[in-house]
């Protein structure tokens, strides 16, 4: 019988007041930030825009200083309607988490969190890719910047080699990650809090959002959507995260006011 692989652990307590300034800095001007650290302190910084941002290597200062290889980095995705869902990595996200840790020979801790989310996301591969691998997650990456949906893709009869290569990129991202979640309060690690992971993962505590989705993703495409992006990128292992993400699209009261959305949660368990 196999056991448990057990989740590495990760503690961002001496990261937490550089984290939190940049988690302020997005608030107020609704853009990106990326932290760089290549040992204990910031070792570089990036400012992007509403919808991206550079993540830097490790600074000259500290090249010279040996310290060459970076050991974490840390971003925010601003409270938008626009490229990004809650603390859910982007394809570019996890694209780069991969190709820093080829580089590195070393697997690349990578984190987010959002004004609006209350725990960071962080991802780190379950081991160094190869070449080999970084191909496939290269070709993926274009498939669905061809595609330009993250959630569906074109019939495999319009072009297969397309769509097998960003369904593949899907598949590699749900199987290839460990994922820690942290909260921003305290920074103390979480092990199951579904409904918490979800609302961050679809930055459903931003008014409107989740309506805001329904429009954008078909009603037939929401439960591939669910199990897809938002499982698949957030915490591949937990089943209630997809039908948790796929009750609130397909709910028919408003999810992002807590008032009506206690109100149904009520109404349902009492069916």
């Amino acid at each position: 019988m196999k056991s448990k692989q057990k989740k590495p652990k990760l503690d961002l307590t001496p990261y937490k007041n550089d984290i939190r300034n940049a988690i302020n800095r997005t608030k107020k001007n609704g853009k990106e930030v990326s932290l760089t650290y290549c040992g204990d302190t910031l070792s570089d910084f990036a400012k992007g825009t509403a919808e991206a941002t550079e993540v830097r290597g490790c600074s000259i200062y500290d090249k010279r200083e040996r310290k060459n290889k970076v050991i974490l980095d840390f971003h925010t995705h601003p409270v938008t309607k626009r490229g990004t869902w809650g603390v859910t990595p982007s394809g570019a996200d996890v694209m780069g988490t991969m190709e820093e840790s080829y580089r590195q020979k070393q697997k690349q801790v990578s984190c987010i969190a959002s004004p609006k989310s209350k725990n960071i996301h962080c991802f780190i591969p379950k081991k160094v890719p190869d070449k080999k691998k970084i191909s496939k997650y290269r070709k993926g990456i274009n498939a669905k910047g061809y595609y330009g949906k993250p959630y569906h893709y074109s019939a495999p009869d319009i072009d297969s080699t397309r769509y097998k290569d960003a369904t593949e990129f899907d598949l590699m991202v749900k199987n290839d990650f460990e994922h820690i979640w942290i909260k921003k309060r305290d920074f103390k690690s979480i092990q199951e809090n579904t409904k918490s992971k979800t609302s961050d993962a679809m930055d459903a505590k931003r008014f409107g959002n989740v309506d805001s989705i329904k429009h954008i993703i078909p009603d037939l495409d929401r439960s591939q959507f669910c199990n897809r992006n938002i499982q698949g990128y957030n915490d591949p292992t937990n089943h209630e995260m997809a039908n948790d993400c796929t009750k609130r699209l397909n709910s028919r009261l408003p999810q992002d006011i807590p008032f009506i959305s206690g109100l149904a949660h009520r109404f349902r368990s009492r069916k």
